[in-house]
């Protein structure tokens, strides 16, 4: 089990970056993957799609079928090719409705589901997300290391809270992907920043807790709904409004 005894020095922190991760942190789908497979199949004539017995099915196909996907983040191998991130995501929405019936429309539907992941209609902000980067944004700088696609940006963009970046990072810019700490390494020296002045904060304790840190930086595990509740709570945070508290 991962350790949550920070090797940086006690809170308050002074840093001048706070960087995020995005899914599970400061975004998330808007009702289920489940459901948004579900009403675009359903519009390609995808019988077992209309009934939330069939979303479920679709989710639990989903879910499987992102876990058996070979490169679970192949951006890292594809610097600056936004193609095969498409070629990817077409591997695990193949993989999804093979579970589940032949489906002659496939591939038209593919590129619906994929450009509506790249809009509102798929993804909502945490509840408390842009309260809580406006009152950063007033005095420290921010970023996104987040092992989305390049679709993030728009995500973001659309969600209204784009501005409040000043970096942002990728595995396709930084030819890497989460845990691997060079991404956050590659962030840093993209903007001259010394890691003891960066705090990062995500959800996943492997990928945003630890890696950030074997990286030099200091970080938060954010757990509403006592995510983590097996591991130590000393640097974990419920809401991103408590944020601010472990800062300067």
């Amino acid at each position: 089990m991962p350790s949550i005894s920070p090797s940086y020095s006690d809170p308050p922190w002074e840093v001048r970056w706070v960087f995020f991760d995005a899914v599970g942190t400061l975004i998330h789908v808007r009702g289920s993957v489940g459901e948004i497979y579900g009403r675009q199949a359903a519009s390609f004539g995808f019988e077992p799609a209309f009934s939330p017995s069939g979303y479920a099915l679709i989710e639990s196909a989903f879910r499987k079928a992102f876990k058996d996907t070979t490169l679970r983040c192949p951006q890292k191998l594809t610097v600056g090719a936004p193609d095969h991130e498409r070629e990817w995501w077409r591997q695990v929405v193949q993989g999804t409705f093979a579970q589940i019936a032949p489906f002659p429309r496939l591939d038209q539907c593919f590129e619906q589901i994929y450009e509506v992941f790249r809009t509102t209609e798929a993804w909502e902000l945490e509840h408390d997300a842009q309260e809580s980067l406006s009152l950063l944004a007033r005095d420290r700088n921010l970023g996104v290391i987040s092992n989305f696609d390049s679709r993030l940006e728009d995500v973001l963009t659309g969600l209204g809270i784009r501005p409040f970046f000043q970096q942002f990072t990728i595995p396709g810019l930084a030819g890497v992907a989460k845990p691997d700490p060079a991404i956050f390494r590659y962030a840093m020296d993209q903007i001259g920043a010394d890691p003891a002045e960066c705090l990062y904060v995500g959800d996943e304790v492997d990928d945003d807790y630890t890696a950030p840190q074997s990286a030099g930086m200091r970080a938060l595990l954010y757990s509403p709904g006592d995510r983590h509740p097996k591991l130590p709570t000393a640097a974990q945070i419920k809401s991103l409004g408590e944020v601010s508290r472990f800062l300067v």
